[in-house]
């Protein structure tokens, strides 16, 4: 079988495009999004603050002892991740609530 002289052109051009890797994103996947989201969210900000990091919570709850739970939905990888925090009298954060681990 001979080639034509195209052949020999579009050969080499189509074996670089087929062992090419794909080029890295510059934008960070949801995961990363998320993580990065979170890791900037510190013990004593306020739901203002965090609202102006995670968006608008999806709700709010109050506990027995007087502290309220405020809870954001945060875009991931698997979908949708909810995450929950505790804030004092004073409207500032106490802490993370635990995620539930899966039964």
């Amino acid at each position: 079988m001979r080639l034509s002289p195209l052949d020999l052109v579009m050969i080499p051009i189509f074996l670089a495009l087929a062992t090419a890797t794909p080029a890295e994103s510059s934008s960070p996947s949801a995961a990363e999004t998320s993580d990065n989201l979170l890791a900037a969210i510190k013990p004593g900000m306020t739901e203002a603050e965090i609202a102006a990091t995670l968006g608008t919570p999806k709700g709010r709850a109050p506990t027995p002892w007087g502290d309220i739970i405020v809870t954001w939905d945060i875009p991931s990888s698997s979908g949708t991740r909810q995450v929950r925090y505790v804030f004092g009298a004073d409207g500032k954060m106490l802490r993370i609530v635990p995620a539930a681990k899966p039964s």
